[in-house]
């Protein structure tokens, strides 16, 4: 198909970008590759647009009924699509619905199966999050099982996924990039009847001023993974992106022994033969006498004699702490008191302590929190609940509940926890790092919070890792 000559439309990077009444065809030589509805989908429901006005030299914008102005732009050397809005938050909002373009594949890129190039005739979600309630995927565990593990696969996030997707087309591949710190639960790619659709679920505009997450554009890409450069480009150009310091001590990067492995192997020889449902509390106390400093040293020293090296360090996590939200060490470490000395007799011999800290999940029978419910996220459905497998040791009915990071006082109490580990005052640990894994923040599918707009989803995620 060839173009015809537009009343409003984008010149930029040898292609064009036209827009015609509610659509924006991408042209490369005058022949179509990509056609975008720009007509949103607010919790469902087509928000018809008005007429185009030119705003400015590459910038045009449209009145979008019951919603706000949807804008077309040239913004920090990209094409970008955005949204206006008084609505301060959305179970679900669509951009791009029903996007066509020719070619046959399309790349998402999340860790590890979905990171992938995928055909457009199969029909396929792929989730972005780091705010997402079940363990095991974005879109929530399998009813009955898991039946093939392509279909969801694991998404266990180690940190925020990047919000990028690619169209290969007869022109190149055509990448859209999603940068930015937004307030957004899920971002859904969905190929259906081979057609695209990008969608934010639970998104709130609140948290930035009223403005949806600008979708840049950025076609004519040689590789499938060539947007990611591009995505990273424009972080920069943002002002977001952060360069790694070079200062970092020598001993980062020691080799790092994890003692956990042995006491859960020695633990899986105490419970060989015995079933789950006799695991009673004398088994759980033999569990638990195995942390002790003796063993530490023994485990610790072995591995460094083993290794020939003068300097390492050593990750201290699950069982080393009495329950999640107080990280004391457990009793047969000798508390705080015990621990410090163990810290300062390993650094003595040039071996660095790692500790563990959860950024969101506490136990609720946690005095504080029995005093300061409301430092807890609330559930939408008091039928959520929140799993998980690894403390039994010290409590055999844990209360897991969600840190609400929007609370004064859930983000000072979890701040006085890092304190705690890291500071070398008289009452704290002195580590010298900490290990945090697993950044799935609150899901704002499932819960409220005391102050939304300081930030949910994966603003809540980036915030509180950055504090």
């Amino acid at each position: 198909m060839v173009k015809s000559s537009p009343s409003h439309g984008i010149e930029h990077g040898g292609w064009s970008f036209v827009i015609a009444s509610d659509r924006l065809k991408l042209y490369c030589e005058d022949a179509l590759q990509v056609t975008l509805p720009l007509a949103p989908k607010a919790n469902g429901k087509r928000c018809a647009l008005g007429p185009w006005r030119k705003v400015k030299r590459n910038h045009f914008s449209a009145a979008a009924r019951g919603l706000g102005k949807v804008h077309v732009a040239v913004r920090h050397g990209r094409v970008a699509y955005w949204i206006e809005t008084k609505t301060k938050q959305f179970k679900t909002l669509t951009c791009f619905a029903g996007t066509t373009y020719n070619g046959e594949r399309w790349q998402s890129y999340v860790s590890d199966h979905w990171d992938r190039l995928w055909e457009r005739d199969r029909d396929q979600e792929v989730g972005v999050s780091s705010a997402y309630l079940d363990v095991t995927n974005v879109f929530g565990a399998e009813i009955g099982g898991q039946k093939d593990p392509r279909d969801t696969p694991p998404t266990y996030i180690w940190n925020m996924p990047v919000r990028a997707f690619s169209l290969q087309t007869d022109a190149g591949f055509v990448g859209f990039s999603i940068p930015g710190v937004q307030a957004i639960g899920v971002t859904r790619l969905a190929m259906k009847n081979r057609r695209l659709s990008l969608s934010f679920d639970a998104l709130r505009p609140a948290c930035t001023k009223g403005v949806t997450p600008p979708v840049y554009i950025v076609p004519g890409l040689a590789g499938s993974h060539d947007v990611l450069d591009e995505h990273r480009a424009i972080t920069e150009k943002l002002g977001l992106m952060k360069r790694k310091s070079s200062r970092h001590p020598a001993w980062w990067t020691k080799p790092t022994y994890k003692a956990s492995l042995e006491y859960i192997r020695l633990w899986q020889e105490m419970d060989r033969g015995i079933p789950w449902t006799d695991h009673d509390q004398d088994l759980k106390n033999r569990h638990m006498a195995t942390i002790n400093p003796r063993n530490l040293r023994s485990w610790v020293y072995q591995v460094k004699k083993s290794l020939r090296v003068d300097e390492m360090n050593v990750m201290f996590e699950q069982g080393m702490f009495r329950i999640y939200g107080d990280y004391t060490p457990v009793p047969t470490l000798g508390g705080t008191e015990g621990f410090r000395k163990l810290v300062d007799e390993f650094r003595e011999n040039n071996i660095h302590i790692c500790y563990y800290i959860h950024p969101f999940m506490v136990n609720a029978k946690i005095d504080y929190f029995k005093k300061h419910p409301e430092a807890l996220c609330k559930p939408i459905d008091r039928k959520t609940a929140v799993f998980y497998n690894t403390e039994h040791l010290y409590d055999a009915d844990p209360q897991f509940a969600l840190l609400d990071w929007t609370h004064p006082k859930g983000r000072s109490y979890l701040l006085r926890q890092v304190e705690y580990i890291l500071s070398g005052k008289p009452g704290c640990l002195d580590c010298d790092w900490i290990r945090s894994n697993h950044w799935r923040a609150p899901d704002p599918r499932y819960y409220k919070f005391h102050n939304p707009d300081w930030g949910i989803g994966d603003m809540m995620a980036f915030k509180a890792q950055k504090l």
